[in-house]
């Protein structure tokens, strides 16, 4: 999280202005010898007033299936370069009207009120 405010890819919030508090939990890997941890964040999760997700319009399917876009690129191209984009979600601009139902309940020290 610290990482996050670092990188700029969260602020810190304004009290009473979140409409909604988004589940998250760490998830540990170890490679290599050495330990990661990464957030995940759970919208799908359910309270007592349903889930984030239950009260966002989900819109139409975007992405292209993943099958039409291998043939396509086996069918135009002789060589295609892949690669994972590191972070590419935590650095989508998020309408300002939005931003009232992402907020995440955090501390920076365990022994800071709420």
């Amino acid at each position: 999280m610290r990482e996050y405010l670092t990188l700029d890819h969260m602020k810190i919030a304004s009290p009473g202005t979140s409409a909604y508090i988004i589940p998250h939990h760490p998830v540990f890997k170890f490679h290599n010898g050495v330990n990661k941890l990464r957030v995940v964040f759970d919208p799908s999760c359910h309270s007592n007033s349903g889930s984030l997700n239950d009260h966002m319009y989900g819109g139409p399917k975007l992405q292209l299936e993943i099958s039409n876009v291998l043939s396509s690129c086996r069918a135009a191209h002789q060589y295609v370069f892949t690669a994972d984009i590191v972070k590419v979600y935590r650095q989508i601009t998020v309408n300002h009207i939005d931003r009232k139902y992402q907020p995440i309940l955090w501390k920076l020290d365990p022994t800071d009120e709420l």
